[in-house]
């Protein structure tokens, strides 16, 4: 629609720029250029009469009164060119479009980079749109990409005549010379060789043009900038304020509601919006096209309906502009075969890689050619691996996580469907399974140095995540040897984090005992360590893995590990006499065997459950002793731990509290990676603070070492520490929501020696805090836990799950485990 009310007003007669033939708009724009008629004639190769002749239409058409309003009409004519299509809301990306109007104002080529349906191209026709000069469009879709075709392409956008001949850049410089102008050029990857030599040479002869690109690769000039488009901001969490702040959640229901009147995002639909918004990786293309379908359907039902049918959001008939499965296809299509081969190994895995696990895993997926749906020929072993990777980066395919450690590399979830779906089952599993193969011996060589304190291999959270994803996809497998893998994962998975828990870490581990492990009959070496590791989170599993790793053992060494499982299980349970038991037997059969590791650890364990602070500290400076000649210095610094707190508990060797202590700290300081012992260190300091007059410094640190602890999802502990801050808190009140804290966290993880201890603490704290209702409810509760020498047979939730505390905690949500942060909080 022809945009300028003034010349409207004062010629009503105005026909506007859709009447004008084309001979009349290649006038038009020429006298944009402010060519005069003579130079007009010239260039079109008529007389000057018939130029004449075009100029008055032009007036008459346009209701223009001088030249001047011509050229004005020529501006607004080639800028609405340039927007076309550019109508709807623009969300999200002010911040994008500020920092490249920056950008062009010192580098006058800028090349926005990104995938395909990330929103450049509308990024790009936003700027063309509020820029204050001549702007003009060339789309390079379906353009002839040879040097001459696509001279002729840029030569008619910006209004020259004729381009071509043998100094096809000196005829545009010398057209453009005394031009301002932005040149938006569009979908310009197909065609980037050619555009290369076109642009090279034309910017700097060029004073007054500018150039934006859109691609999905640079063109690698000198004179070129980049600037990145991203996918939309994602949703935060589920809450609907945030959902709805999100850039990607404005643009979802921006655009649903203009097909379905009064959408918005609500509490109802918040957490549908916030996972549809993550599956579709914030890109606009998918979120428009998404939303177009919520006209039909609701939010929940469309996101489970993508999750293996990304086409669904492609509707019949839409042009590549508006399918994004026919956007990626283009994308993908033009892959060499070692790039299509990277990019299906890349999108097979469950989590970002690095690359030296691509090669690997290419290198098992060139073992054949049966899960090929194309046909092309594969690169197999010849394939350089990096060499892909770094061209599939370039081209928008993968994105890079740079450092720490190594660099990985994913793709998005959208591209990640589309490939897939060009995959046969065969095929995704050969990659999937030399991934987890991978990942089976590198978790266990990682133990190794781990024990040793050498390295922390598997350390940060992607690494994390890589690992439980083979676990997962090992584990539902069907197959014996699937199974075996996944055994290995379990034990190596166990191992690694069993003194440095995370709560996705005991989240995988339960699912994989309780679903697989104890069900499919594994055997005792991963069920006895992913059992031992359980008991952060959950005693009544660990008693399960524990009891099942002593029945499946078929020889001594299993026996032992096993019955060394259940002596853990039995003293967290309060069973001491079973437990001691139980691990010293485990330990004569790892004595026997020469086995120090396995020594050391039960001689820990005994010193860990042992009421008798005299035999318990012996037995842990027994297991100190026998760890560090078994060169295991991590468990070394958990004994270490150990006997600073029971030595404070009991208020023996004080002395030598400090030593112990400080040695802990060295130890956290030359290793990084031990967050959780960290955190114990912290709560040993807190205890000890305590205990030497200092309870301000005592509160400070137990509150650090609880949110530490609920972040590793160590409920055993976390209930020590709020315990801890509850006794040192001065005000009552607050120390009473302290103790409810502690007891929800003990009824979570099943520990009925923790849950009495907790109800206690809140016995003694009611009546300062004022509360005589909560203090007789529990003294109440106390009562019926103490009788509780065998749990009903019919609790729901467990055989270690009080009901009698049932609403007495503080509240499920205080004791909920919060987000995995590195080492937050503890220094």
């Amino acid at each position: 629609m022809w945009d300028d009310p003034g010349m409207a007003t004062r010629h009503p007669g105005g026909a506007g720029p859709d009447a004008l033939t084309r001979r009349e708009a290649d006038v038009l724009r020429a006298i944009g250029r402010r060519l005069t008629n003579g130079e007009l004639a010239e260039e079109l190769h008529v007389s000057v009469r018939t130029v004449e002749s075009h100029v008055a239409s032009l007036r008459r058409k346009l209701g223009a009164t001088s030249r001047g309003e011509l050229i004005e009409a020529a501006t607004r004519l080639a800028r609405r060119s340039a927007v076309a299509g550019s109508e709807s809301s623009f969300v999200g990306r002010d911040d994008e479009l500020a920092a490249l109007e920056t950008r062009l104002a010192a580098d006058r080529l800028v090349t926005l980079l990104g995938p395909a349906g990330v929103g450049k191209s509308r990024l790009a026709r936003e700027l063309a749109r509020r820029w204050p000069g001549e702007v003009r469009l060339v789309d390079l879709v379906g353009v002839d990409g040879d040097d001459d075709g696509l001279a002729v392409a840029v030569a008619d956008a910006i209004g020259v005549a004729s381009a071509e001949g043998a100094d096809v850049v000196g005829g545009l410089a010398l057209a453009l010379a005394d031009r301002d102008l932005l040149l938006v050029v569009d979908n310009a990857d197909p065609v980037a060789e050619s555009l290369g030599r076109l642009l090279g040479p034309l910017v700097p002869a060029s004073p007054g043009l500018r150039i934006v690109l859109t691609s999905r690769r640079r063109l690698g000039l000198a004179v070129e900038a980049v600037q990145p488009v991203n996918p939309l901001e994602l949703p935060t969490d589920d809450r609907s304020r945030s959902v709805a702040a999100s850039a990607a959640g404005r643009l979802l229901a921006d655009r649903a509601a203009a097909v379905r009147p009064g959408f918005a995002v609500d509490r109802a639909n918040a957490e549908a919006v916030a996972r549809l918004c993550r599956r579709l990786d914030g890109l606009p293309l998918a979120l428009e096209l998404a939303a177009a379908r919520l006209a039909s359907i609701e939010v929940a039902e469309l996101e489970a309906m993508l999750a293996d049918r990304m086409d669904l959001l492609d509707q019949p008939g839409a042009d590549r502009h508006r399918s994004l499965v026919a956007a990626l296809d283009g994308s993908i299509a033009a892959l060499s075969p070692g790039e299509l081969e990277v990019l299906r190994a890349v999108a097979s895995l469950p989590t970002a890689c690095t690359l030296d696990e691509l090669r690997v895993v290419v290198s098992a997926g060139a073992a054949g050619d049966a899960g090929r749906r194309d046909g092309a020929d594969r690169g197999d072993a010849g394939i350089d691996t990096a060499r892909a990777v770094l061209d599939l980066v370039d081209q928008s395919l993968l994105e890079p996580r740079l450092g720490p450690g190594p660099t990985t590399y994913r793709v998005l979830e959208t591209i990640r469907s589309v490939v897939l779906d060009g995959l046969d089952g065969a095929t995704l599993d050969r990659f999937r399974r030399a991934h987890a193969t991978h990942h089976a011996g590198g978790v266990e060589r990682a133990v190794g140095l781990a024990l040793a304190a050498e390295s922390w291999d598997y350390d940060d959270d992607v690494s994390r995540r890589t690992l439980l994803g083979a676990l997962r996809w090992a584990a539902d497998q069907p197959g014996p040897g699937d199974r075996e893998l996944a055994e290995r994962l379990l034990t190596g998975i166990a191992r690694r984090y069993e003194l440095d828990p995370t709560v996705a870490v005991l989240d995988e581990l339960r699912r994989v005992v309780v679903d697989r492990a104890l069900p499919d009959g594994w055997p005792t070496e991963p069920l006895a360590w992913a059992g031992v590791v359980l008991n952060y989170l959950d005693l009544e599993l660990m008693e399960r893995a524990a009891v099942a790793a002593v029945e499946r053992a078929d020889t001594p060494a299993e026996d032992a590990l096993g019955r060394w499982a259940a002596g853990f299980a039995d003293g967290y349970l309060g069973r001491e006499a079973s437990a001691l038991g139980a691990l010293a037997e485990a330990r004569a059969t790892f004595e026997a065997a020469g086995d120090r590791e396995m020594v050391g650890l039960c001689l820990m364990a005994e010193g860990l459950v042992g009421s008798d602070p005299e035999a318990a500290v012996a037995a842990l400076e027994a297991s100190l002793l026998t760890c560090r000649r078994a060169g295991n210095r991590w468990h070394a610094n958990s004994v270490r731990l150990m006997l600073a707190r029971r030595a404070i508990e009991a208020r023996i060797r004080l002395a030598e509290v400090p030593v112990w202590l400080d040695e802990c700290d060295r130890f956290a300081r030359d290793n990084a990676g031990l967050r959780h012992d960290r955190a114990h260190a912290v709560a040993a300091r807190a205890e000890w603070a305590v205990a030497s007059g200092t309870a301000d410094v005592g509160l400070d640190l137990a509150g650090r070492a609880a949110e530490a602890f609920r972040r590793h999802g160590d409920l055993r502990c976390l209930v020590r520490a709020l315990l801890l801050q509850a006794a040192t808190e001065d005000d009552a009140a607050t120390a009473l929501v302290l103790a409810r804290r502690a007891v929800g966290a003990a009824v979570l993880q099943g520990d009925r020696r923790a849950q009495a201890t907790a109800v206690a603490a809140v016995v003694g704290l009611a009546p300062a805090a004022g509360d005589e209702v909560v203090g007789a409810r529990a003294r109440g509760a106390g009562h019926r836990l103490a009788g509780l020498a065998e749990p009903p047979a019919d609790e729901q939730a467990g055989p270690l799950r009080t009901p009698v505390l049932e609403g007495f905690a503080e509240g499920p949500s205080l004791v909920a485990l919060g987000p995995e942060v590195d080492g937050a909080g503890i220094g």
